[in-house]
This record gives structure tokens, sequence and C-alpha cells, in this order.
């Protein structure tokens, strides 16, 4: 699966990858400020 990571530019979620379903594969963002920015985390690998 393919995720789109947009939206708020005040927003920040350092646990991005808590929200993501198991089968996401490829995280599409545009890498502004804000929440963009959480979607390009070194962090977001999980474990799922």
């Amino acid at each position: 699966m393919i995720v789109a990571v947009i939206g708020s530019r005040g927003l920040s979620v350092p646990n991005l990858g808590d929200y993501l379903p198991t089968e996401t594969k490829e995280i599409v963002s545009g890498g502004a400020r804000g929440v963009d920015s959480s979607a390009r985390s070194p962090k977001l690998t999980t474990s799922k």
C-alpha cells in the first residue's frame, strides 16, 4: 500500500508509524515542515 502524508504545517506526529497500516510499503510526502516532515523521519521504520 502507498500512503500519502499531507496536511498541516503546524502539526508534528513523532510516532507517525504507529498510525500507518501494517501493509504500508511506500510513503509519499511533499516534505514541507509539519506533518510532511514527520513522514521523512528515520525513526519511521517499525517492526510491525
